[in-house]
C-alpha cells in the first residue's frame, strides 16, 4: 500500500469516527449516525473532486472504504462507552487525524490534476473541512472551522508543505501528520485562534 492510499484510509477512519461521535452526542438514531458518519468521511473528498476536475466516479469506486466506515460505525454503536466518558476529546482527536491526513492526501491529488499553488491549497482546505462543515450543519452546530482551533490554518499549512514537495518523503510526511495533529489538539486545549473582530454589543450599537 502506498502512502497516498494510507492517508486516504486514515483520513476516512478519522472523519467517520468524528461524524459518528457527533451524531451520538446529539442523540441521533442509528440512521442518523450512519448518515453523519458517511457525510463527514466522504463529503470533503466529493467537493474536492468537483473542484480539481477529478472524476466524480472516484467516490463510488471506494467500496472497500464504504465497508470500512460501516465497520467503524458498528463498533461505535456496540461499544459506545469506550468513547462517551471523554467524548469531546475523542471527537477532537479523530477530527484532527482526519484533517491532517486528508489535507495532505488532497493536496497531493491536486498536484496530479491542477498543479498550481491555489488549486493545491484550496484542495487541501476543502477536503479537510468539507465533511466537517456538512456534519456540523446537519447536526445544527456552528461549523468548527469558523471559530475554533486554527482548523483552516492547519489545512493551509499542509497544502503549502505538499506544494513544496514534502509528500515525496515518507518520513517527513509522517512527521508532518504528527505535528499537525498535536498542534491542533494544543490549539483546542489552549484556545489558540486567529484574531477576529470584537463582538458588537447590540445595546451599545443601538
Amino acid at each position: 500500500m502506498d502512502l497516498f492510499s494510507l492517508l486516504n484510509i486514515l483520513g476516512i477512519i478519522g472523519f467517520s469516527i468524528s461524524g459518528a461521535l457527533v451524531a451520538i452526542d446529539e442523540d441521533f438514531d442509528l440512521i442518523g449516525i450512519f448518515i453523519l458518519s458517511y457525510v463527514t468521511a466522504f463529503g470533503g473528498g466529493a467537493m474536492r473532486n468537483l473542484l480539481i476536475g477529478a472524476p466524480t466516479s472516484i467516490l463510488w469506486e471506494q467500496s472497500d472504504l464504504f465497508i470500512l466506515v460501516l465497520v467503524v460505525i458498528i463498533i461505535l454503536c456496540i461499544f459506545p462507552y469506550i468513547f462517551t466518558d471523554y467524548l469531546k476529546f475523542w471527537i477532537d482527536l479523530s477530527d484532527s487525524i482526519g484533517l491532517a491526513c486528508f489535507a495532505i492526501q488532497a493536496a497531493a491529488l491536486a498536484q496530479q490534476y491542477q498543479p498550481t499553488f491555489g488549486a493545491i491549497i484550496l484542495s487541501a482546505m476543502i477536503t479537510a473541512m468539507g465533511g466537517g462543515i456538512l456534519r456540523d450543519l446537519l447536526a445544527k452546530r456552528k461549523p468548527v472551522f469558523l471559530y475554533s482551533g486554527l482548523y483552516g490554518t492547519f489545512a493551509f499549512i499542509a497544502g503549502v508543505a505538499v506544494y513544496f514537495g514534502i509528500n515525496d518523503y515518507t518520513l517527513a510526511t509522517t512527521a508532518l501528520i504528527f505535528i499537525l495533529v498535536i498542534s491542533r489538539m494544543l490549539a483546542i486545549k489552549y484556545s489558540w485562534n486567529l484574531p477576529g473582530s470584537r463582538k458588537i454589543d447590540r445595546a451599545d450599537a443601538a
